[in-house]
């Protein structure tokens, strides 16, 4: 069983367990936060996306109103960019559906190029409508809200609440 806590001199003299207690936090978190099926396939092939979901929900919970609306600004900007790549990633694909002889491709190809037009369409539909919530929220405590929703951590509501009422 990985130490519960470290401590500093834990982490000096054995990065094994230190790594040991990372990948067992990350993987008690995502059974946590998404269920514990979904949570231990995260976990099995995502494990260092999980790690930065910690941070990012620790940086949500800790961090100042104007680095949170900082980062709504931000993920505007990027929901932006993945709709416009999503629209072009759907045009070529529907491109590529319509050419000459296309009955003539091996079945698979015209099996990814349906796949790609429909990747693409749930993409800018995902974007626009997470952007579209994003654009309501103006307070950072709403913000903090959302982002946070479902969340496994028990501190968000008693530390945070006090601090920024």
């Amino acid at each position: 069983m990985p130490p519960q806590n470290p401590g500093r001199q834990g982490i000096l003299r054995t990065g094994s367990r230190i790594l040991e207690w990372n990948n067992h936090r990350a993987g008690e978190y995502a059974k946590a936060r998404y269920g514990t099926s979904q949570g231990a396939v995260l976990t099995w092939f995502t494990e260092a996306t999980v790690e930065r979901l910690m941070r990012f929900e620790q940086d949500i919970i800790n961090g100042q109103d104007e680095d949170l609306l900082g980062c709504k600004t931000s993920l505007a900007s990027e929901l932006s960019m993945v709709a416009v790549a999503g629209a072009i990633l759907a045009q070529i694909a529907i491109t590529a559906l319509s050419l000459q002889n296309i009955e003539d491709v091996h079945w698979i190809v015209r099996g990814f190029f349906a796949c790609s037009l429909a990747m693409g369409l749930l993409s800018v539909a995902f974007a626009v409508m997470q952007q579209r919530t994003m654009g309501n929220l103006h307070k950072a405590s709403s913000i903090r809200a959302w982002l946070l929703a479902n969340s496994c951590n028990t501190l968000v509501t008693n530390s945070r609440d006090e601090k920024h009422k």
